[in-house]
């Protein structure tokens, strides 16, 4: 997995996350914020089982993957870096590289897996089941 993108949009993907994943590690994916990287597409989910939020990041992918890092420190890194321009790349062992000009951090991530696949919801999934007030 490697990625290029704006740590703008980064940003703006990873500070819907902050306010989703556990500040307690109860279980350690409740911290966590998945990246999901498929051709064009650069997909970020984070839940706490109860709320979820998929965000979409616009930007250069050279490598397909999934890699799970912790939601808390990629903000901070991300939030800090010098440069408009940030690298992400999955490395052996689960291990997540951040790079933006000069600087360049080292995260440890986990295995994916199959948590953060969460099924989306439409309006009309919602029309299905009575809303206990109104009764529609």
């Amino acid at each position: 997995m490697e990625i290029k993108a704006k740590r703008g949009d980064l940003l703006a993907t990873l500070y819907w996350t902050q306010s989703i994943v556990e500040r307690r590690n109860t279980m350690p994916y409740l911290g966590k914020c998945t990246y999901r990287i498929l051709k064009n597409d650069i997909r970020v989910t984070a839940t706490d089982l109860e709320v979820g939020v998929r965000g979409r990041v616009d930007g250069e992918v050279a490598k397909e993957g999934t890699i799970t890092v912790n939601a808390k420190k990629l903000y901070e890194i991300i939030r800090e870096v010098p440069d408009e321009q940030v690298q992400l790349r999955r490395l052996e062992n689960e291990w997540v590289e951040i790079r933006s000009g000069k600087s360049i951090f080292k995260i440890v991530g986990m295995e994916c897996g199959s948590f953060h696949n969460f099924q989306s919801s439409t309006a009309r999934d919602y029309r299905r089941f009575p809303h206990p007030l109104f009764g529609r």
